[in-house]
C-alpha cells in the first residue's frame, strides 16, 4: 500500500493496516507513476482523489475507507490487483 509522506493517511495506514506493506512516496505523481507500472497494489490517499485517480487510469475501484481519523480516505487499486 503506497501513501504521500507527511499526509494523515500515512500515520492511519501505519497505525491501522498493520499487515500491509506501507511505501511511502513524496508526491502524489511518484505514487500514481508505481500504481500505473505494477509496482504497487493500492495508493491510500483522499477519497475523491482515489476516484479520479481511477477514472483517469481505468483502475479497478476506488474503495472508499470511512474513518474519523482520516477525513474521506480512499484506496485506488491498481489493475489486475484484487483487494483484499
Amino acid at each position: 500500500m503506497g501513501v504521500i509522506q507527511g499526509m494523515l493517511q500515512e500515520s492511519y495506514a501505519v497505525q491501522h493496516f498493520t499487515q500491509s506493506n506501507v511505501v511511502r512516496f513524496p508526491d502524489n505523481n511518484a505514487a500514481v507513476s508505481a500504481l500505473n507500472n505494477g509496482t504497487l497494489d493500492t495508493l491510500f490517499l483522499d477519497y475523491e482523489a482515489a476516484r479520479s485517480y481511477t477514472a483517469r487510469f481505468k483502475l479497478i475501484s476506488a474503495a472508499d475507507i470511512p474513518s474519523f481519523d482520516v477525513p474521506a480516505g480512499g484506496c485506488a487499486i491498481a489493475k489486475n490487483k484484487l483487494a483484499a
